[in-house]
């Protein structure tokens, strides 16, 4: 598939007579660039050991089955929301939004891409979502990731119409919707909960059950990739 999409989105030559495309490593950031634009998540693998590591590798393992191959690691990953490209102005911004919905209410995570900022909300709406439409075209996001079976259509159909045109990512596997990673992840950047101070604070003393749909979607965010 990798050799198909090179083929059709980047005009890249078939070489020989198999189906493999391929282009230097100086112009990664060219190609990766044209294909995140197109809404594809781009992968970046690197060589993560020399023959002679491998050897070793070999020679010191015990048990098990040996892999012959040297190993090779994901070093980066590009996508719409995440990846600035040189040839980007970097005064507009770039953002990931991860979003759950219960009935009217919906909370959003959002990183801003330039900066690393995250901001964490919720918006207790009408049934035309009219708080929702009115945050999608100040943040404008370029890429979103939700969970589809409690994610209604109107919300799908307001942020296709965004003047951003966002990649639109489902995330349908219950580990990445864990409020307690979201709670987690936090406390790996700001210390224990018992020492949160201003907003973070307030976060606290939300009620329970609007508290949790936030780590969700805090959850859904840092679990994207």
């Amino acid at each position: 598939d990798d050799a198909l999409i090179g083929h059709k989105e980047l005009d890249l030559n078939w070489m020989g007579n198999k189906m493999h495309v391929g282009f230097p490593e100086r112009a990664l950031e060219r190609y990766g660039y044209q294909l995140v634009e197109k809404g594809y998540k781009v992968c970046v693998v690197e060589q993560a050991e020399t023959p002679r590591q491998m050897e070793e590798r070999l020679r010191n393992q015990q048990s098990g089955k040996k892999e012959k191959t040297i190993r090779r690691d994901v070093v980066q990953v590009m996508s719409r929301g995440t990846y600035i490209s040189p040839q980007e102005s970097k005064n507009e911004p770039k953002v990931l939004l991860a979003l759950r919905c219960r009935n009217t209410m919906v909370s959003v995570v959002f990183l801003e891409a330039g900066t690393n900022h995250i901001t964490l909300g919720c918006l207790e709406d009408d049934e035309n979502f009219t708080l929702f439409k009115t945050f999608v075209s100040q943040i404008r996001p370029v890429e979103v990731i939700y969970e589809s079976m409690e994610t209604p259509p109107i919300l799908l159909r307001i942020l296709r119409n965004c003047s951003t045109e966002p990649v639109l990512f489902q995330v349908n596997d219950p580990k990445s919707w864990n409020a307690m990673q979201g709670y987690a992840e936090l406390e790996t950047y700001c210390g224990p909960k018992e020492e949160w101070s201003g907003e973070l604070k307030n976060l606290l003393d939300l009620e329970p059950s609007r508290k949790d749909q936030m780590m969700q979607s805090m959850s859904g965010l840092v679990s994207y990739h």
